[in-house]
């Protein structure tokens, strides 16, 4: 819900004011130093939600990529854990495999994601399994970046507050 106050503070603090009751309300500001038209103000506000929006997008494309993935990289499907340290540990089994021949590596049922059970993985599927993660992890990061693009270019003077939060990750641009 717009709020003003909040717009006003935010975006110019050197305007003096004090509002009485609704504070979504224009009506309800007394400016007692300075002005803001209530044109400007919804602007300002517009600008603020699609910075939200970019910033959800970005906390769902993290928790998405954290979230793991499927790798045929055995030959069947399992699926792989995808936080940061489990991304550090795909590099690092990838190394140590070059040098080894092979490596133990977690995987886990990819239906149920859980049941984790450690499987034999030579270096050439551990290395397909980083390229699998890795294209995983950018074909979010891509539809992201595509995404948050497409919100900074939105025209502020034009965008409604309905249309920025009818935005996901779903989302098609054209």
């Amino acid at each position: 819900m717009k709020d003003y106050s909040l717009l006003l503070t935010t975006y110019y603090p050197d305007i003096k004011f004090n509002i009485r009751g609704d504070r979504s309300n224009y009506n309800n500001i007394n400016f007692i130093f300075g002005n803001v038209s209530e044109a400007e103000l919804n602007i300002k506000y517009i600008d603020y939600l699609k910075q939200l929006k970019i910033e959800e997008l970005s906390l769902q494309t993290r928790e998405l990529i954290e979230s793991g993935f499927i790798s045929n990289c055995l030959g069947v499907s399992y699926f792989y854990d995808g936080k940061i340290e489990d991304q550090i540990n795909i590099a690092g089994a990838v190394s140590i495999a070059e040098a080894q021949g092979s490596f133990v590596f977690p995987t886990k049922d990819p239906v149920t994601k859980d049941n984790k059970t450690y499987r034999h993985h030579t270096y050439a599927q551990l290395q397909q399994l980083a390229v699998d993660g890795g294209s995983f992890k950018l074909t979010l990061l891509s539809k992201f970046n595509i995404l948050k693009q497409y919100i900074i270019n939105l025209d502020s003077n034009n965008t409604t507050e309905e249309y920025i939060n009818s935005i996901t990750l779903d989302f098609q641009v054209s």
